[in-house]
């Protein structure tokens, strides 16, 4: 970023500061997307080789504990990463046109490879012949369906409400109507309800990311996108500018989470405390945004080394989540055309050598991010061309077998 400047003291000056601040990429959030990456890619590695004996250590009950972040830290992420794109451009995403049509589709697509996933045979006619128990694993929602489902409403909401301060309001009351409302939902048990539907409401069909109460992690990211836009624009850069801020605030949360829980005010009905709570979706909230807080600091200390190519690599690998959400998905359960690592090593390896494949299989997933995002900028056209050719052949084959 060059050298540093001494503070303005002219309002031209801290405007002009501010928003040049204002167009500076956000580090903090690429490095938080990073250590979700690296939390999801070796948590779920563990899980599926490492030596079921193991799994009854102290150890592991904390490493549990720490891996239970990984989605909390994906779904604000990607909230927040929705909010940083839009937020700025918002004239183009409050009426109909090319930028919402590409998120619409985007988002459906998405979507597909969620349940695609899911899928045992890649045909309509089998699906629809699934008894009921075979329908619901099936159709169960996973992060890429949460995602991609409550990207959707999103962005319809600011297509629909058109004043970025009403979408905000309105998206806030969602987040803590979600988060309040689990401990009831979750005990809805939506016999009459459309499975599919239903997968989308509580855990009933066995969902793992139901809109309830997950949701609110997207909506927390989205809102404090909001909040950084507005503060970078108007604070000069600096630790107070984020950081300290994000401190407290994460502060506060944790302290009201376990304050409640500890005081046993529990209004709530019976109810999955680590599922449900809307005490302990404070807690992880106020986790979120501490470890938010420390890559802001990061992202002060790193000011002269944004064009540092280490930094961009992991601002790069940061940035292409969701394609290593689904290949490492692939690589660790397998596929139609190749088992998966849970094949070969199905909870029976050591810690050292279950280490040694979560850090040979996270340089596999860093390298595909690279060069997905490689090919992505330097070959556009051709990259769309043979992600639409692959869709229409997925969907056709989906259909018509």
């Amino acid at each position: 970023m060059g050298t540093a400047l001494p503070l303005p003291r002219t309002a031209d000056a801290v405007t002009e500061r501010a928003v040049a601040g204002s167009k500076r990429r956000w580090l903090a959030l690429d490095l938080l997307r990073f250590a979700a990456v690296i939390l999801m890619v070796q948590g779920h590695l563990f899980y599926v080789v490492l030596d079921e004996a193991l799994r009854t250590e102290r150890w592991y009950g904390y490493h549990a504990y720490v891996h239970g972040f990984t989605a909390p830290l994906f779904l604000f992420a990607s909230g927040a990463a929705f909010g940083i794109t839009t937020l700025d451009k918002w004239a183009d995403h409050s009426r109909w046109g090319r930028p919402v049509a590409k998120r619409f589709e985007r988002y459906l697509i998405i979507v597909g490879i969620g349940y695609l996933l899911h899928l045992g045979q890649l045909e309509l006619s089998w699906l629809l012949r699934l008894p009921d128990e075979r329908l619901m694993r099936t159709t169960r929602v996973d992060a890429l369906q949460h995602i991609g489902v409550t990207l959707l409403f999103v962005e319809a909401l600011a297509l629909l409400l058109k004043r970025k301060a009403l979408f905000l309001g309105v998206l806030g009351l969602f987040g803590v109507a979600v988060v309040a409302s689990a401990p009831w939902v979750w005990g809805w048990e939506l016999r009459h309800a459309p499975i599919p539907l239903a997968a989308y409401v509580n855990a009933s069909t066995g969902s793992m990311f139901p809109i309830v109460p997950w949701a609110g992690f997207l909506v927390l990211g989205l809102l404090t996108a909001a909040w950084v836009q507005r503060r970078r624009e108007r604070v000069p850069f600096g630790l107070r500018q984020l950081a300290v801020p994000l401190a407290v605030v994460s502060a506060l949360l944790l302290a009201a989470g376990h304050g409640m829980t500890r005081l046993g005010f529990d209004p709530f009905p019976e109810h999955n405390y680590w599922k449900t709570s809307p005490w302990f979706f404070l807690v992880r909230a106020g986790v979120v945004l501490g470890v938010l807080a420390v890559l802001c600091a990061v992202d002060v200390a790193l000011r002269h080394r944004q064009r540092a190519p280490w930094v961009r690599l992991l601002q790069t690998i940061g940035s292409q989540t969701l394609v290593i959400y689904v290949a490492h998905l692939l690589v660790l359960y397998g596929s139609g055309v190749a088992p998966g690592l849970g094949t070969r090593w199905d909870r029976n390896l050591g810690l050292a050598e279950s280490s040694a494949l979560a850090v040979a299989l996270l340089l596999a997933m860093g390298l595909l991010g690279w060069v997905w995002d490689r090919t992505k900028r330097q070959h556009p056209v051709a990259f769309d061309r043979v992600r639409y050719a692959a869709t229409a052949a997925l969907v056709l084959v989906f259909m018509l077998r």
